[in-house]
C-alpha cells in the first residue's frame, strides 16, 4: 500500500475489513415498508437567509450567516434540522433547531423565540419546531461531541488488525474518560457503561476517519501527544503488536506530531 496519509490509510483498511458476523440469523422481507410521509409538516425551504447563534454538540457557540436549502427531520428524537449553506464556511452544514439560540435578520432584528420564527419563516408546524432533546440524551450527545475525535481515531486503529479486544476497549474508556474530564464532564458509572457499548459498536467510516484526522490537527501539542501515547497503549493492550498497528501508529504520529513513535 503506497499511501502514507493517515486518513487515506485508515480509510483503505476500513474498506478492506470484513463485515462482522451477525449475532443471530439475518432475515429480511421481500420488500421494506415505504417511507412514512405523514405527520406534522416540516414546511418549505426556499432559500431563506438569516443569521443564527448556534451551540454545537461539543458546547461551542458560533454566529454565522446561513441560507436554508432543505428542512429535515432526523435522529431518535425526531428533532428537525436546517440543511443550509454556511456563508462563513462556504459549505453546506446541518443545524438542529433546538441548538439554535436565536435568529437574526440581516437588518439586525433578533428573534429569541426560535420555534416561532422557524414556524413563521418555513411554515413548519409549531409543535415540531418546539421539539427538544431530553436532558439526559442532550448530556450524552454533548459528551460524545467532546471525545468523538479521539474515539474515532483510537477505534479505527484498534480495528485495523480486524478485531477489537476487551482489553483495548478498557484502555480507550480510561483515556476518553480523562479527556471528558479535562473538557469539563465527569462521567458517572452508567455513562462509563454506555461508553463501552459505544466503542464496541463504533466502526469508523472513511469519511469520519478523515474528519477526525483533520480535527486532531487543530489540537494543542499536549493533547496530540496524549492521543498518540494512548494509541500506543491501545496497541499493546492485547499483548500483541501487529505490523499493521505499528505502521499505522507511525503514520498517524508523523502526520500529527511530525515524528514517528517507534
Amino acid at each position: 500500500m503506497a499511501s502514507s496519509n493517515a486518513a487515506e490509510t485508515l480509510a483503505i483498511w476500513v474498506e478492506q475489513r470484513p463485515v462482522w458476523q451477525p449475532a443471530r440469523p439475518v432475515s429480511i422481507p421481500d420488500a421494506d415498508d415505504p417511507d412514512d410521509e405523514g405527520g406534522a409538516s416540516l414546511g418549505y425551504a426556499e432559500g431563506q437567509s438569516f443569521m443564527i447563534e448556534y451551540v454545537d454538540s461539543a458546547g461551542r457557540t458560533s454566529t454565522r450567516r446561513i441560507t436554508v436549502w432543505h428542512l429535515q427531520e432526523g435522529g431518535s428524537a425526531g428533532i428537525p434540522s436546517l440543511y443550509a449553506k454556511c456563508h462563513e464556511r462556504n459549505a453546506m452544514r446541518t443545524f438542529r433547531i433546538d441548538r439554535i439560540k436565536c435568529c437574526i435578520d440581516f437588518d439586525g432584528v433578533v428573534h429569541d423565540d426560535v420555534p416561532s420564527f422557524i414556524a413563521e419563516s418555513f411554515g413548519m408546524a409549531l409543535p415540531l419546531a418546539r421539539k427538544r432533546e431530553p436532558a439526559e440524551s442532550a448530556r450524552w450527545n454533548a459528551l460524545i461531541g467532546k471525545i468523538r475525535t479521539e474515539a474515532v481515531l483510537l477505534t479505527a486503529m484498534s480495528r485495523c488488525d480486524g478485531q477489537m479486544a476487551a482489553s483495548e476497549i478498557e484502555v480507550m474508556v480510561a483515556y476518553l474518560a480523562k479527556v471528558a474530564e479535562r473538557e469539563g464532564s465527569l462521567l458517572h458509572d452508567a455513562e462509563i457503561g454506555k461508553l463501552r457499548q459505544y466503542l464496541s459498536r463504533l466502526r469508523p467510516t472513511p469519511r469520519s476517519i478523515a474528519g477526525a484526522v483533520a480535527d486532531a490537527t487543530g489540537f494543542e501539542p499536549g493533547r496530540l501527544k496524549h492521543l498518540i501515547l494512548a494509541a500506543a497503549r491501545v496497541m499493546d493492550a492485547d499483548e500483541r503488536r501487529h505490523p499493521q498497528e505499528i505502521r499505522l501508529l507511525n503514520i498517524v504520529s508523523r502526520e500529527l506530531l511530525g515524528t514517528t513513535l517507534m
